[in-house]
C-alpha cells in the first residue's frame, strides 16, 4: 500500500513539512528506514540516528524537528501519531467473529457475538489428565483505539 505523506498528516494528525505527495509505503527505525518508508523519534537516546537516516519522512516532536534532514510529521505525542500510520500502511486483515471448530468453549460460557475465539498453543504439551475444556483458548473482540490526551 501506498500513501501520500500529506494524507498520513491529516490522518495522523500532525503537522507537515515537507512534500505532501512523497508517497510512503512502511514503517522502518530510523536505522534502517530508506525511501519511501517512514520512521519516528519518541525517545531521545535514538536521536543520534536521525542525521543519518535515509526515511523518506520522520514523525517527530516540535524541539526534534530543525535536526530532521526529511520531511517531518510533527507531533506532541510521535509514538502515537507512529502507531496511527502504522495502522493506515499495515491495515489488520479483516475481522471475522465467530468459534472455532477446534474450540472448546464452556456450554456456561456467554460469548458475545462480535468476538472471535480460537485455539493456541503456549507451551508444552497438556498434562496427563487435561480434558479438552481445560485447554487454552485465544479470545479477540475488536477495539477502538483513540488518544487520551
Amino acid at each position: 500500500m501506498s500513501v501520500r505523506l500529506g494524507d498520513l498528516a491529516e490522518r495522523s494528525d500532525c503537522e507537515l513539512r515537507g512534500d505532501p505527495d512523497v508517497e510512503v509505503t512502511g514503517v522502518a527505525t530510523l536505522a534502517r528506514a530508506g525511501p519511501g518508508e517512514i520512521s519516528f523519534l519518541a525517545n531521545p537516546a535514538y536521536r543520534e540516528f536521525l542525521a543519518e537516516t535515509r526515511a523518506a519522512a520522520v514523525i517527530l516532536a516540535e524541539k526534534d524537528a530543525d535536526r530532521c534532514p526529511v520531511s517531518a510529521l510533527i507531533s506532541d505525542n510521535p509514538y502515537l501519531a507512529y502507531a496511527r500510520v502504522a495502522a493506515v500502511l499495515h491495515p489488520q486483515p479483516p475481522f471475522q467473529a465467530g468459534i472455532s471448530e477446534r474450540a472448546t468453549v464452556d456450554s456456561s460460557a456467554s460469548v458475545a457475538p462480535s468476538a472471535w475465539i480460537g485455539t493456541v498453543s503456549s507451551g508444552p504439551a497438556a498434562p496427563s489428565g487435561a480434558t479438552p475444556s481445560s485447554a487454552p483458548a485465544a479470545v479477540w473482540s475488536p477495539v477502538s483505539l483513540s488518544a487520551g490526551t
